[in-house]
């Protein structure tokens, strides 16, 4: 399942390609300007027209009613990937013409608790990191 609140760009967040995001997730789209969500009603299960704020404050008011599954074999392999393809690479940290948004949320990632939320946008691409 994917659920992207506030989303906004379109077919540039798929890499143009729509078709692959997240081929076997459900997608729900939550967006406050029912325009954005029909840019992408061919790919979304789920649109919810909606203050993107307020969806994510009653999805965490109502948190303790999710069943958790047992990922560890999916989490696994999740780490196994990270560690092959790593998304902060060493380029990105000496980055000398600016600031890389990828050493950027990897600093940011580092200085927050586990208990912190943020989502970052980069022209529509959205990143959570806990």
């Amino acid at each position: 399942m994917v659920i992207d609140p506030g989303l906004s760009d379109g077919y540039g967040i798929a890499a143009y390609a729509p078709e692959n995001l997240a081929r076997a997730a459900k997608k729900i789209m939550v967006n406050i300007d029912p325009s954005e969500i029909d840019k992408l009603s061919d790919i979304i299960d789920l649109p919810i027209v909606a203050d993107a704020r307020l969806f994510v404050l009653e999805m965490m008011r109502q948190g303790d009613h999710i069943t958790n599954k047992n990922r560890s074999a999916w989490n696994d392999k999740i780490i196994e990937w990270k560690n092959r393809y790593p998304f902060v690479t060493q380029e990105h940290r000496d980055e000398k013409r600016g600031i890389s948004i990828y050493a950027f949320s990897e600093i940011l990632s580092d200085e927050l608790s586990s208990e912190d939320m943020y989502f970052l946008g980069i022209r529509g691409s959205p990143a959570k990191y806990s």
